[in-house]
């Protein structure tokens, strides 16, 4: 699910289809320029992927609009003394939440280049220590998601190792381990892109893409999408399979002995499952969809728009980069959607967000009270 393929495409978009060698092809490349000559690569998604550009331009806002708005929500509630005391799940959702927050935040850079045209990111420094950071939050949240069901599955199915592995201190070390691991696999990519003077561009240096998917590049990417978003949903929808086997058998077996005894920390545990359910379902089909990318070609780069259009070739890159971007779009909404998924099956947080604006519609109210009786004092002054 690495989102970095697609930025400067038509900086660094590699000749993948050499020039035709019939005589019409031949003709048409000494009178048309190559597509990525005449066209930037939003240029050309505007007139041959019009609906993946109009993905990002309308849906995409949206996602920002209610992924910076909610994860704030959420990170101030997860880090109120009552959630996290005695809760050390708490402290991976505080990191969540501002870790999806940092994303997006950082996501924002890249949809204005890729979905607008504008070149945020060519300037000397900038263009390194962007790609330095810009993934580690997007490795993190995966990341989190398994710490925190690790941590729920030691909780349920070895009860009595919590109070040696589900505090909130370990957690809270844990937590800074992952974080600090993320942005040591990020870091590499600050390598990987350069600024590059002579085109005033950020592009991929010459010497890690070389050799196309035998290139430094394209294995360290390869390795890193199957670790971060493979083989961790996996190993989350893994637990959490033992998790449920467990609560079952916990449930079964209470309801025998005593049936109107309800599990502690069962709503807890539902919202926690939920959270890493819905990463797994959101991850895995846009890391399946990018790992495609190597099958797809483009069609020959010397055509015209009318043959790109009634080119087999280009219409299956065509159709995969539109898919691609319903896929991510889907995807994307794993940083953002957390708070329904919180105000839905958490009701200890549900409760947390409904008194905090209770808290401040009655400091409000407070305030317009106050400056109510002092312009009544002023005016009752004045008339004296």
């Amino acid at each position: 699910m690495n989102q970095t393929s697609l930025l400067n495409a038509d900086d660094v978009r590699p000749n993948t289809t050499d020039v035709d060698s019939s005589s019409v092809a031949g003709v048409i490349s000494t009178v048309i320029p190559a597509v990525f000559v005449r066209y930037t690569w939003t240029e050309f998604a505007s007139v041959h992927a019009p609906l993946s550009i109009q993905v990002d331009r309308y849906l995409t806002p949206i996602i920002y609009i209610i992924g910076l708005t909610g994860n704030l929500l959420a990170l101030i509630v997860w880090m109120e003394k009552r959630m996290r005391q005695n809760n050390s799940s708490a402290i991976y959702l505080v990191a969540l939440s501002c870790s999806d927050f940092v994303f997006l935040v950082l996501h924002i850079v890249i949809e204005l280049r890729y979905a607008w045209g504008i070149r945020t990111l060519s300037y000397p420094v900038v263009c390194e220590l962007y790609f330095l950071v810009y993934l580690a939050p997007q490795y993190l949240s995966p990341i989190l998601v398994l710490g925190f069901t690790v941590e729920r599955y030691i909780s349920i199915c070895h009860p009595f190792r919590r109070e040696k592995f589900c505090t909130t201190k370990r957690a809270t070390k844990v937590v800074a381990a992952l974080a600090f691991g993320s942005l040591l696999l990020s870091s590499v990519q600050g390598y990987f892109w350069t600024y590059n003077p002579a085109k005033k561009t950020c592009d991929m240096r010459p010497t890690v893409a070389e050799g196309g998917q035998a290139s430094i590049k394209s294995i360290w990417n390869l390795v890193t999408e199957l670790l971060i978003f493979i083989f961790v949903p996996l190993f989350v929808l893994f637990f959490n399979i033992l998790v449920i086997k467990e609560i079952h058998h916990i449930t079964k077996t209470t309801r025998a002995l005593d049936p109107g005894h309800h599990h502690k920390g069962a709503a807890s545990t539902i919202m926690l499952l939920t959270v890493s359910f819905y990463l797994i379902i959101t991850v895995l089909p846009a890391t399946v969809v990018y790992l495609l990318e190597t099958t797809i070609s483009e069609g020959n780069h010397n055509m015209t728009d009318d043959q790109i259009r009634n080119d087999p070739s280009w219409q299956s890159y065509i159709f995969y980069i539109t898919s691609r971007k319903i896929v991510e779009e889907f995807a994307l909404s794993h940083y953002a959607c957390n708070i329904f998924l919180y105000l839905a099956t958490g009701p200890q947080f549900r409760k947390a967000v409904v008194d905090n604006f209770k808290s401040v519609w009655n400091s409000r109210k407070s305030s317009l009270a106050t400056y109510s009786e002092v312009q009544t004092r002023h005016t009752n002054i004045t008339k004296v």
